[in-house]
């Protein structure tokens, strides 16, 4: 999957000077209406022709850290996991986690088998020579489930705001575009320092205004069936 930005060297220029980085964030289905997004990925590594590439590969990880406005989440044990299959969480002295068959079709199932309240979510790695990066953030009390999808929707924006990868946030601090990826594996956008996004008016992409609410458009609600018990 990539997304190509093609912009003119004197917007390069001022997002060069300004000291702005690109953020992404990534679409994910959940019911739980307190799961949150995190940054993504945020980079400097930008020109007038820019990539933005990833690869559905997926990990589900723990945290201590609580979901709430800007708060900073730790992954902890993260694991390799694919929609379909359940990560049962055991062993409260090391956090050992299992991957297993049997969970929902299209959906990252995460099973708590303890007394204990974790944060999860999923990772997923932007470009290969990226660590995964953390892409929401969810409550998971004691001997409960939950079930996130990886959505190929994908939400950009500059900003020269210092803001870490796995940082929950829930507004826009700039103009942004939501891209769909769900009919192609490739999107081309532009970008201008004061026109803003454009993409040619086609209906897989919308614009998003500095300050809006982002919660909404980055975790949509999924009806989901329970996985099968392991």
């Amino acid at each position: 999957m990539k997304i190509t930005i093609s912009m003119d060297q004197a917007t390069v220029d001022t997002l060069m000077n300004t000291g702005s980085f690109l953020y992404g964030f990534k679409v994910v289905g959940c019911q739980d209406k307190s799961c949150r997004p995190l940054v993504w990925f945020r980079t400097r590594e930008y020109s007038c022709n820019t990539y933005v590439p990833w690869d559905k590969e997926y990990q589900a990880y723990l945290s201590f850290n609580p979901v709430a406005p800007m708060s900073q989440i730790t992954v902890l044990v993260p694991c390799p996991i694919e929609p379909g299959q359940t990560m049962y969480i055991s062993k409260s002295d090391r956090y050992d986690v299992t991957v297993c068959e049997g969970g929902v079709k299209d959906g990252i199932s995460i099973q708590n088998k303890l007394d204990t309240s974790f944060t999860i979510g999923i990772s997923q790695r932007y470009n290969g020579d990226h660590s995964p990066g953390p892409i929401c953030a969810v409550p998971l009390s004691g001997h409960n489930l939950q079930i996130i999808a990886p959505i190929e929707r994908v939400m950009l924006w500059f900003s020269p705001q210092n803001i870490r990868s796995g940082r929950v946030i829930e507004r826009a601090y700039n103009p942004g575009i939501l891209i769909d990826l769900k009919d192609s594996p490739e999107r081309a956008v532009h970008y201008d320092q004061d026109k803003g996004w454009s993409w040619g008016g086609f209906p897989w992409a919308e614009s998003i205004e500095s300050g809006s609410n982002i919660v909404d458009r980055l975790i949509i609600d999924l009806p989901f069936q329970p996985p099968s018990s392991s």
